[in-house]
């Protein structure tokens, strides 16, 4: 997925990254990448930063700044803008729900798409580069319409009370 803005092949922390990651068994980063990591990102950049940072300034500039921060640590450029994206989805998906669970799984299942994907030659033929913007389109529309729904059910919540 991070490959997607061509990044990758210029960028020499990010193929140390990427061996790190991957050098790992299957069920060791589906446990770490997948699931324990993402967990922790959401309480320190949404839980801490964006929250804090949300008491003080709006919305958006609260969410630019708390996913630069995430993209910053993230320590390379690909995944870096690809953490910054992210960033200003969970970001928003914390304020319409108001609970980390909402970014926890998406950032959950955007790491094991991710990790799917690179371990699986099978979907590597189905998502060649000709059909990777079509894959992203399909996949930010699914992420709208998770968001919307969740938006008009926390707004219906705020309505029967």
């Amino acid at each position: 997925m991070v490959d997607a803005f061509r990044l990758t092949e210029r960028s020499v922390s990010y193929k140390e990254a990427e061996n790190n990651i991957y050098s790992a068994s299957f069920p060791l980063q589906i446990l770490a990448s997948g699931i324990l990591i993402p967990f922790t990102e959401e309480i320190i950049f949404r839980g801490l930063g964006f929250a804090a940072l949300r008491e003080k300034l709006p919305f958006w500039l609260s969410a630019a700044l708390s996913a630069a921060l995430f993209g910053l640590y993230h320590g390379n450029l690909p995944q870096g803008v690809y953490a910054f994206l992210i960033g200003m989805a969970v970001a928003w998906l914390y304020e319409i729900s108001g609970t980390l669970l909402a970014p926890y799984l998406f950032h959950v299942s955007a790491n094991l798409l991710s990790l799917s994907i690179m371990n699986t030659g099978r979907l590597n033929t189905l998502i060649r580069a000709d059909r990777k913007p079509v894959l992203a389109a399909v996949s930010a529309a699914v992420s709208v319409i998770c968001a919307i729904r969740i938006y008009q059910k926390n707004n219906l919540k705020e309505d029967i009370l």
